[in-house]
């Protein structure tokens, strides 16, 4: 089974394996995007880690399985799908990306009504 995740907003979770000094951080569902010169000195960052819109994916069976699912558990990372969150022993929030502040977020868009059929008696 693969189990699949996305990151969530202000939490970064790092990737499972190995560091190397000097490396630039890998979380799980992000990617780090360089900011240019000029707004790099305005802020004094030389960039952001932004969630990624396609789920980071694992193999259940691998040696990051466990340790993936228990920060999941605790609120560290959304599961991407209904498997995963049973992967993980929590309830499926179903998730929308907010391209403003590029991380995904709680869908709380009404559901669709369903549409009332025609009665179909003949007066």
């Amino acid at each position: 089974m693969l189990l699949k995740f996305y990151a969530k907003p202000e939490n970064v979770v790092h990737r499972p394996g190995p560091k190397m000094i000097g490396q630039v951080h890998q979380y799980v569902g992000r990617k780090f995007i360089r900011l240019d010169d000029e707004e790099g000195k305005k802020t004094g960052k030389a960039g952001q880690h932004v969630a990624l819109k396609e789920p980071a994916v694992f193999d259940s069976a691998g040696p990051e399985a466990e340790q993936l699912l228990r920060y999941t558990s605790k609120g560290g990372l959304w599961p991407a799908d209904e498997a995963t969150a049973a992967a993980a022993g929590i309830a499926f929030t179903k998730l929308k990306y907010d391209d403003v502040q590029a991380e995904w977020v709680p869908d709380t868009t009404p559901a669709a009504a369903p549409s009332a059929k025609p009665s179909s008696k003949s007066e």
